[in-house]
């Protein structure tokens, strides 16, 4: 008899999230039972980045000339292998803040995944702009002017690191708001 083989013809796949299953295509028609990923059996499949190993049994329809598999590794392409995601886009909020306001914190939206959140100052510009504080998230400035920071998202287990583009901040000019006076009372009544 002879012994078929069956291999992964679907890998590499992109993290989504949801359980992605292994699609195996064997040398002789039959029936794939019992596929397990790194020596565990999962219906769907797995859903985490990783290589995994792939084992498998399996039943030829033509039981007279083909053996039957069990727990065989699939080859040549034994792994199925799920690989990191890209991150959704990460943002930046551009802020104006009137010179000796405080910049709000920087928040930025987007991203996904458990990275951490850190700030780089670009430019420091006309404003001299620096970050400091928990992931540089906070700006501060000592001029009227302009700087530029972005912020970079780290990859984790499921997804690769994103960078926000550069957003410019804004220390505007003190307003200042005019006063008048009268410096001429009081005065004597003359009749004209």
């Amino acid at each position: 008899k002879t012994t078929p083989t069956c291999s992964v013809n679907n890998s590499p796949k992109t993290y989504t999230g949801s359980a992605i299953a292994a699609t195996l295509a064997c040398t002789v028609e039959g029936s794939v039972t019992n596929v397990k990923y790194n020596g565990t059996y999962l219906a769907s499949g797995p859903t985490n980045v990783a290589s995994y190993p792939v084992t498998l049994d399996f039943a030829p329809t033509d039981s007279t000339n083909y053996n039957s598999l069990s727990g065989a590794s699939a080859t040549p392409n034994s792994n199925f292998v799920i690989n990191k995601a890209d991150q959704t886009s990460l943002t930046v909020t551009a802020q104006t803040v009137i010179n000796g306001t405080l910049f709000a914190t920087l928040t930025p939206p987007g991203g996904l995944g458990t990275g951490t959140v850190s700030y780089t100052l670009v430019s420091a510009g006309t404003a001299s702009c620096s970050v400091s504080g928990t992931n540089n998230s906070t700006l501060s400035y000592t001029s009227v002017g302009t700087c530029k920071v972005k912020a970079t998202k780290a990859g984790d287990t499921n997804y690769n690191a994103v960078t926000s583009a550069d957003q410019t901040f804004t220390v505007s000019a003190t307003k200042t708001t005019p006063t008048c006076s009268v410096n001429n009372s009081p005065k004597t009544y003359t009749g004209s």
